[in-house]
């Protein structure tokens, strides 16, 4: 009987030299098709290895590598760790001889099979490698198939991939097996490496079953494995492999077998085949499917690592987020949303040289010089898309600019358009034309500038010339420093007692609060005209909507109706989005500010699990936070309840439109 003694191969048990773990085809007896080593390598560590009867790929577990064959090298970017991510792997045909060279160290797997065909060498991009969600509930794993049966098939026998299984999970399961060649299975050996993420205090563990499938191959394994440990199957029904709770499991799967055909075949173990029809109804474990983005060494990063998640990516935590386009901030969702990331970066990187250039032909200095070197200063930018075929363009610029400038009682307040509305025709000396074109011709502007490009270009060129700008209005454009304080007084109401909202007034179903000469209006129509009248001479009207940008979306129409009845720019944000857009400039910049804030009884309010307060408790105290931060900054607050929010709004469309 083959048993745990014989098959479970602790860490370090069956190394020499460099290799952690060395395990041959053929060197044991009863082993004859596949094979793996482990090399460990010091930085600046290299190895030279003879795939002398065995075709190999090239699975980095941790590190970077160079890989030399045939008098070509391959660069192998690697990883941080076995959870984190897939990776490239390289395959090389049998007989090649290798040098895996790394610059800062690593550990690196073969993975062998005896072959005699010969394939070309080919290396797998770790974004090229299928991942597979596997299974259903707490059977979910997740499989990389970079060496599986269509996935690449330039190879003579070796099937390999990856597994991850989260903690508190099973994988390999339903047991199964392939140990005979029949009409539905492949004989196939199997390696499992193992290794398990430590939790917070020390190593993991996890556990590896294989029994025997016929009388004629006894096998009896069931054992604790743990980082570094190897289990051979050479028959019987393999499964379940069960990952301890909180301890991410990881196996690297090395197959082949005798058969002329390379082929994945196996056949379920017949007590256990069931479950996989409970796996629709389970649904997929959260877990395999979760991605962050955040600071290195945040508390979220060691949070999503030890929970499991898909993927924790990690950016500069020195840039600012309205500047982190183009890291992993931007890039990660971005690429998400099926986005070409090496497509966006490329066009961002073909114009580097130029924007980065001491030169007068230097377009992020020349647009940075038309926004904010501009005598008089034109501080409200009338941004409208002409077909520049980037949809949202607009309002990533307006967060850019007005976060980035809006301080120290100066700044440029972006003001988002449509093509025709008011704000396009007027002459006024505060005003410059930003207009965002495509391919085109479209009249260019009296005072004001045309903008065109890739959204990677553009990207770009913003962020360089919102930096001249503040350089040339002499803030600092890096810093935000009134973001904080509506969160600031959010939180304070948040932890008072819950008040009742109060008045001032009320017309036409909308509860209005605000300066007497508003308050005491008679109806909506007055109370706008009231709260136009409030507008100074070269200021600005901000309407701060904290309903549902979706539900509620006709309310933005109204914004150029606003802009007529005002006879100055009208800003719309939907709160609280808005105090990371344009929020900083209104507290921040020159205080020529009026602002309307609408909001409305939440329809269907929720408890914040863990807090002792509900959404629609939070929206009210977004609100109030904000406001009560813009009056004691002597900033004029009109405060507009819907309590009914569809009859609200159109009242609200009837004031407006029917002065």
């Amino acid at each position: 009987m083959s048993t745990t003694e014989q098959l479970h191969l602790p860490a370090g048990s069956t190394g020499r030299g460099n290799y952690e773990t060395i395990i041959d085809p053929g060197a044991r007896e009863g082993w004859v098709h596949t094979g793996l080593r482990v090399l460990a390598l010091a930085p600046g560590g290299s190895e030279l290895v003879t795939a002398g009867g065995v075709e190999a790929m090239v699975v980095p577990l941790n590190g970077a590598c160079d890989v030399t064959v045939a008098g070509e090298t391959h660069r192998l970017r690697g990883r941080e760790d076995v959870f984190t991510s897939a990776t490239d792997v390289l395959y090389v045909p049998v007989g090649s001889q290798l040098t895996i060279s790394s610059e800062k160290g690593g550990r690196f797997a073969l993975a062998t099979a005896v072959a005699t065909g010969a394939h070309p060498v080919a290396l797998i991009r770790a974004e090229d490698v299928p991942v597979e969600i596997r299974g259903g509930g707490n059977m979910t794993r997740k499989v990389r198939n970079f060496g599986t049966v269509g996935a690449f098939d330039q190879m003579d026998s070796l099937i390999a991939c990856e597994v991850i299984t989260p903690g508190g999970n099973w994988s390999s399961y339903p047991a199964h097996k392939h140990d005979e060649t029949t009409e539905t299975e492949s004989e196939l050996e199997e390696i499992y490496y193992y290794e398990i993420q430590d939790g917070p205090a020390g190593p993991g563990f996890g556990f590896h079953q294989t029994t025997s499938s016929g009388e004629d191959t006894p096998i009896d394994v069931l054992t604790e494995v743990r980082s570094g440990d190897t289990v051979l199957v050479p028959h019987g029904w393999h499964g379940p492999c069960a990952a301890a709770p909180g301890h991410d499991m990881y196996y690297l799967n090395v197959m082949a077998g005798p058969d002329p055909v390379r082929a994945w075949n196996i056949t379920d173990h017949p007590e256990q085949g069931w479950v996989r029809d409970t796996w629709a109804d389970a649904g997929i474990d959260p877990r395999t499917r979760l991605v962050a983005v955040t600071d290195p060494g945040s508390p979220l990063h060691a949070a999503c690592e030890s929970a499991g998640w898909r993927a924790v990516f990690t950016a500069d935590p020195t840039v600012g987020g309205r500047f982190s386009a183009l890291t992993a901030f931007g890039l990660v969702p971005t690429g998400l949303a099926g986005v070409d990331v090496a497509a966006l970066l490329d066009d961002a990187e073909a114009v580097l040289d130029l924007l980065i250039a001491d030169d007068e032909d230097n377009p992020g200095l020349q647009l940075g010089a038309a926004l904010g070197g501009t005598q008089p200063l034109r501080d409200k930018l009338v941004f409208a898309d002409h077909g520049s075929g980037i949809a949202g363009l607009p309002a990533w610029i307006e967060q850019l600019i007005a976060e980035s400038t809006g301080k120290d009682g100066t700044g440029l307040l972006p003001v988002v358009v449509a093509p025709g509305d008011p704000e396009t025709v007027w002459d006024a000396p505060d005003l410059l034309q930003v207009q965002l074109v495509g391919e085109d011709d479209v009249a260019a502007p009296g005072h004001g500038v045309q903008v065109a490009g890739s959204l990677g270009a553009q990207l770009l060129l913003w962020e360089v010339a919102t930096a001249v700008a503040g350089r040339l209005l002499g803030i600092n454009p890096f810093d935000q420093p009134d973001v904080e304080a509506a969160k600031a007084a959010a939180r304070t109401l948040l932890d008072s007692p819950a008040a009742e909202r109060t008045a001032d007034g009320e017309v036409e179903g909308v509860e209005v609060s605000g300066p007497a000469s508003v308050t005491s209006a008679p109806d909506l129509a007055g109370v706008l005209r009231a709260t136009a009248a409030l507008v100074p001479e070269g200021g600005y009207l901000a309407v701060h909507a904290y309903l549902s940008r979706h539900d509620d979306a006709e309310l933005e129409e109204l914004r150029a109706d606003l802009a007529d009845l005002v006879g100055r720019p009208v800003t719309f944000g939907w709160g609280p989005r808005f105090l990371h857009s344009t929020g900083q400039f209104h507290k921040g910049g020159p205080a020529v500010g009026v602002f309307l804030q609408i909001t409305g009884d939440a329809g269907l309010d929720l408890e914040v699990p863990g807090r002792p307060f509900s959404l629609g408790r939070l929206i009210a105290a977004q609100a109030a936070g904000d406001a009560r931060v813009l009056g004691d900054l002597d900033r004029p607050v009109v405060t507009l309840h819907l309590r009914r929010r569809d009859a609200g709004i159109e009242a609200l469309r009837s004031a407006v439109r029917g002065r």
